[in-house]
């Protein structure tokens, strides 16, 4: 049944844009719904959503099949099995009855249906809209106006809008502060945007190993080994390698498990309470992780990782032979023989989508989220704050200023004076459809440098660690070399279709971020190096980065954080 103009202007009248926009939660806009109908009603139909006097809502199809038997017995299904979809796809905050609504109906022409938006008050009613696809996730979801002539003096300035930037303005702004949050590019534009998303609170164990620097004329040969260095650019990391020599020494390699230990016990609690005040927490998934291993030798060879775990109190169980493989994951090669399961780590459903909850509630609360070009950045002391000079001949003065700006962090340090052996090891992934799959949990095949994880977007088959600097076009023969790899341990699963990414993951040779403030001005705070950590360790860094600002007892120890440590190394 076709929806009228004539009906559609009757609805119109009943709801203000200003409720419209009030009530569009998901994705998709209800103002963009709202112009399609006006535009096109012949392709909006109306079908019974049994959800009558709902606001109004908007859900992506695409959802579960619910299978068949009674009302209650489909809604409990969804809500057992099911209830992940919602909290990703939809974005759904009050509930799964409306989600539930819109999948029991169905569309009465499906090869049309691309979404549902509920209407409030109207006949109980919803409308099936057949026209334009759902959106895709995009680097442009949260574009970043550019700050005004009135907004060049601030009270907290925050350099970075990645996720542990994102985490550190809103606890910031929760104790009192007025901040400016500013980036070059966008919101988790960079490295936290092809982060696996994992809350990786079990590892404690720092990428410098004893012995590791024997395999290094391996990283030098194989540019497409789990680890390499482009043979050019190693007389520019070998001071970051000798550092990172040094911390491989088996008491630094103790000390900095003991370190990441602490800072790992720190944010799970203050992750959680970061989750629950941007209205996240239905994006948590806590399904465990599950190591893979192609032989006892390989398993055994880890034992002293595990080990380390073990006596810091995590939790985990040794798997051997197939079946009990695939009672944890089903469909995988007959080549993996052993496991290791660890029920504490926990990943959240997309990085992006827990930015933009991040964003969206540092906005509403009165924070200020702008573009700031750091082509030239110098922080320069003067009596009225600090002032950093941006792109464009504009200059930004602010009471306090927190650099958080992920790989490009030490350009900033150095125009203090001060020389910060920070790298970047850059990242590859590839994003598979969906259906390439049926992941349970994360896995990560440590023999081969890679890690498979189920995100809302996609099938991500990311890792290997590339030193090449920031400026060296990216190479995705890599993400090809890793796609080949997960098809030949997960028993073929389909790997046409997907996307590439490269990333910068900021990392310091202790695998320890810089935490702290500069030498040259207590006013100017850094908090940056997390490597692959960021997710894991953003919402405690913002605790610690609030110690810091409001000039009170950290939650813990700075020592081992501080930027300056690898100046007098000893």
């Amino acid at each position: 049944m076709a929806l009228q103009r004539s009906d559609y202007t009757d609805y119109a009248r009943q709801v203000s844009d200003w409720e419209l926009q009030r009530h569009s939660t998901a994705f998709w806009g209800s103002r963009n719904a709202l112009s399609m109908t006006r535009t096109a009603p012949a392709q909006t139909r109306f079908i019974d959503s049994r959800t009558g006097g709902e606001s109004t809502r908007c859900v992506i199809s695409g959802g579960p099949d619910l299978g068949g038997g009674a009302l209650l017995e489909r809604r409990q299904r969804f809500r057992d099995e099911h209830d992940a979809w919602r909290k990703a796809s939809v974005c759904e905050p009050r509930g799964s009855d409306v989600v539930v609504g819109a999948l029991l109906c169905a569309p009465l022409d499906a090869s049309n249906a691309c979404g549902v938006i509920f209407f409030r008050n109207f006949s109980s009613r919803c409308f099936e809209l057949a026209a334009a696809a759902p959106p895709q996730i995009t680097a442009e979801d949260l574009p970043l106006p550019a700050l005004a002539a009135d907004e060049l003096a601030c009270d907290v300035l925050v350099i970075g809008a990645g996720i542990v930037g994102l985490a550190i303005a809103m606890r910031l702004q929760q104790e009192g502060r007025r901040v400016t949050l500013i980036d070059r590019t966008g919101v988790a534009a960079e490295a936290s945007r092809g982060n696996a998303g994992a809350f990786a609170f079990t590892d404690i164990l720092p990428l410098a190993s004893p012995g590791m620097l024997r395999r290094a004329p391996c990283w030098l040969l194989d540019s497409l080994g789990p680890l390499s260095i482009a043979p050019a650019y190693l007389p520019r990391i070998a001071p970051w390698l000798f550092h990172f020599w040094r911390a491989s020494f088996p008491e630094r390699v103790k000390a900095s498990a003991a370190v990441q230990a602490a800072l790992m016990n720190l944010s799970i609690g203050e992750t959680d309470a970061l989750l629950a005040a941007a209205g996240a927490t239905d994006m948590l998934r806590s399904d465990g992780v599950l190591h893979l291993y192609e032989s006892e030798a390989e398993l055994a060879a880890s034992q002293p990782g595990w080990q380390a775990r073990a006596d810091h109190g995590i939790a985990f169980t040794h798997l051997h032979g197939a079946q009990a493989i695939a009672e944890l994951q089903p469909g995988l090669s007959p080549a993996l023989v052993a496991a290791t399961f660890l029920p504490a780590w926990k990943t959240i459903a997309d990085t992006l989508l827990l930015a933009q909850a991040l964003v969206r509630r540092f906005v509403a609360l009165g924070g200020r989220l702008r573009r700031g070009e750091a082509l030239a950045l110098a922080l320069e002391p003067s009596a009225g704050g600090i002032v950093v000079p941006l792109g464009g001949s504009r200059r930004i003065t602010a009471q306090q200023v927190v650099v958080a700006a992920g790989a490009w962090s030490h350009r900033l340090a150095r125009t203090l004076g001060e020389r910060i052996p920070l790298e970047t090891e850059r990242g590859y992934n590839a994003t598979l459809p969906v259906a390439a799959f049926d992941l349970k949990r994360q896995l990560p095949f440590g023999g081969q440098g890679f890690v498979v994880t189920p995100l809302v977007r996609g099938v991500q088959v990311g890792g290997a660690v590339e030193f090449t600097g920031l400026d060296a076009p990216p190479n995705f023969e890599r993400a090809a070399v890793l796609l080949a790899k997960a098809k030949a341990l997960h028993a073929g699963p389909a790997t046409a279709g997907g996307t590439q990414w490269m990333g910068f993951r900021p990392c310091l040779p202790d695998s320890l971020p810089a935490i702290g403030a500069t030498a040259r001005d207590a006013r100017v705070a850094y908090a940056f190096g997390h490597g692959q950590l960021g997710l894991t360790q953003a919402a405690a860094t913002a605790r610690l980065m609030a110690d810091i600002v409001f000039a009170r007892p950290s939650a813990l120890d700075l020592t081992p954080f501080r930027p300056r440590r690898f100046t007098h190394a000893t």
